[in-house]
């Protein structure tokens, strides 16, 4: 019975913190796409490409990708 009212009390701190954490993400976006305009356009675009590799790697859908190409061209 404890652990049916944890359970609950977990999803619902959930659902209600879910808009506030897209908030403060959505605002981070949004500064750091405005600061982008301070700094050198090449080196900005250097080190933005550079974090969407490194975090792309990471995401389930980019190993499924990768499968799905080595099961379609093996021989490369």
């Amino acid at each position: 019975m404890t652990r049916l009212l944890l359970l609950r009390l977990k999803a619902r701190l959930r659902d209600a913190l879910k808009p506030i954490s897209e908030a403060a993400v959505g605002g981070v976006t949004i500064a750091l796409l405005r600061a982008t305009r301070l700094f050198d356009p090449d080196k900005t675009a250097n080190f933005f490409g550079r974090a969407a590799l490194f975090i792309g790697r990471r995401l389930r859908e980019d190993r499924i990708g990768r499968e799905n190409l080595k099961a379609a061209f093996p021989e490369k």
